[in-house]
Formats: C-alpha cells, sequence, structure tokens
C-alpha cells in the first residue's frame, strides 16, 4: 500500500483501501497501476506523466472513468483477462472507429 499512497491519487487509494481482503485490495491496485499504464502509453507520454497526475475511477458497475487534464479527447479502456493474467488496452475516442473496423 506504500507504492499506493505514494503514486496513485486520494480517490484510487481510498477505493484500494476500501476493498474487504487483501487479495481484493491488491487487484484493485494492479487494476489500476494496469490502467494507468495503458493511458500514459495512449497518449504517448510514458512515465514521464506522474501518475498522481490524473485519475482512474472504478464505478459500482465495473465501468472505467478517467479524470485527466492531458488532453480534451474522450478515452476508452478495455481490459482482458488470460487465465491469472490481466491486460489493459486505452484507446481515443477519434480512433474507436478505426479500431472497430479491424
Amino acid at each position: 500500500m506504500t507504492l499506493a499512497e505514494e503514486f496513485l491519487t486520494k480517490g484510487e487509494y481510498d477505493y484500494i483501501i476500501g476493498q474487504k481482503t487483501k487479495n481484493k485490495r491488491d487487484e484493485a491496485f494492479y487494476r489500476i497501476w494496469m490502467l494507468k499504464e495503458s493511458f500514459v502509453k495512449a497518449v504517448g507520454s510514458g512515465l514521464m506523466l506522474p501518475f498522481n497526475s490524473f485519475e482512474i475511477k472504478i464505478m459500482t458497475d465495473g465501468q472505467i472513468d478517467l479524470i485527466q487534464n492531458v488532453d480534451r479527447r474522450k478515452y476508452y479502456f478495455k481490459e482482458y483477462r488470460f487465465e491469472d493474467y490481466c491486460g489493459a488496452v486505452c484507446f481515443q475516442s477519434s480512433h474507436f472507429s478505426d479500431i472497430c473496423l479491424l
């Protein structure tokens, strides 16, 4: 939880510690971290963009919301599970139609 407190926003940290079990807290941390990594890759900033400068909000229905001031674009996330592994992709709305055509 030290990493979460140091690198994530207060809202993200509160979401993580609000989980009922250690396994759920760990899962929440890695999920948020993975989503954040996908966002910084989507905007092309890499780790130059501090993780606490934007917020990933996981809504009660499981949907993901993004609060950011990097640009005015709308971003979407897609998560994947492969047995015990997870992955995420973040993409801009302007590219959404291109992705759907693939």
